[in-house]
């Protein structure tokens, strides 16, 4: 597997996790976006989680293979924008 490949004319660098069950997710991301790995350490859904510790960026694309199917998900569009910390508060 090539270490690189390009996603929405992003250099993307690669990383896969093997699991127990035989599943292999396989992250396509951009290292030059930062996401902090201690805001989503419960964030299990994807193994984004351990995803994030790893890289500490955003995955543009993934792949989930395991003996039954594989599953790909590709960003098409990335944006950054301003976000209202009021929509983030808990009551």
């Amino acid at each position: 597997m090539d270490s690189t490949e390009v996603v929405m004319d992003v250099e993307c660098n690669i990383i896969q996790i093997e699991f127990k069950s035989g599943t292999v997710k396989t992250y396509y991301y951009d290292p030059n976006t930062y996401v902090d790995p201690k805001l989503f350490k419960k964030h299990k859904y994807a193994s984004y989680n351990r995803f994030v510790k790893e890289t500490k960026a955003l995955y543009l694309k993934i792949i989930i293979s395991s003996k039954t199917h594989d599953f790909i998900m590709t960003a098409t569009s990335l944006e950054k924008k301003e976000v209202n910390a009021n929509k983030f508060k808990t009551r």
